[in-house]
C-alpha cells in the first residue's frame, strides 16, 4: 500500500536480521543496499543520500 500510495515503481523488500548481517549489518538508518542484475551487492549507503546518487548508480548498473 505504501509503494502504491507514493508511486514507487521499483522493488522494495524487508530483510531479515540474517540478510542484513550478510551484507555488512546496519550502522544507521536508513541503510540502502543496491544490487546488480546478478544479485551481487553493488553499493551500500548509510544515511540519507539525494535521489540523484541512486539514479546515477542504478543507471550505471543498467548500462552494464
Amino acid at each position: 500500500q505504501f509503494a502504491q500510495r507514493f508511486g514507487i515503481n521499483y522493488r522494495i523488500v524487508m530483510g531479515t536480521n540474517e540478510a542484513v548481517e550478510a551484507f555488512g549489518g546496519l550502522e544507521g538508518y536508513p541503510t540502502t543496499f543496491i544490487f546488480d542484475r546478478t544479485g551481487k551487492l553493488a553499493q551500500r549507503h548509510v544515511g540519507y543520500r539525494p535521489r540523484e546518487v541512486f539514479e546515477q548508480e542504478i543507471e550505471t548498473l543498467l548500462r552494464h
